[in-house]
């Protein structure tokens, strides 16, 4: 019989090379989540209807570290957005939603892979 015995030599430099890639990783989806929610802002406000402009200007973002929020806080932007029995729907947020899903995309793909 012949034999060879394997063993992993250096495994706790290997795993802390992975955390730190790991860490890497995160900080760059972290900040990348931060970017795509700013120009979600950006874009949300260039979609929005301007009647006074206080539904514009009242729409912010908050970044968080693996997700963002775009949100219009005005009482009555879900109605413009979704529309009435008398009004149609606007769908700014959602057009919002298609134009920033593919720099979401490109922001996640350059965190991974930089």
């Amino acid at each position: 019989m012949a034999e060879i015995d394997l063993t992993v030599v250096g495994l706790d430099r290997i795993v802390s090379q992975l955390q730190a890639a790991n860490d890497g990783i995160t900080g760059r989806v972290q900040a990348g989540m931060k970017t795509t929610t700013d120009r979600g802002v950006e874009i949300a406000k260039s979609e929005a209807p301007v009647d006074t402009g206080k539904l514009k200007s009242e729409i912010y973002g908050v970044p968080t570290a693996l997700s963002g929020l775009v949100r219009s806080p005005t009482s009555y932007a879900g109605f413009v957005d979704g529309g009435t029995s008398r009004q149609p729907p606007n769908n700014y947020m959602g057009r919002t939603k298609n134009r920033l899903e593919p720099v979401l995309t490109e922001s996640m793909i350059d965190a991974i892979w930089p």
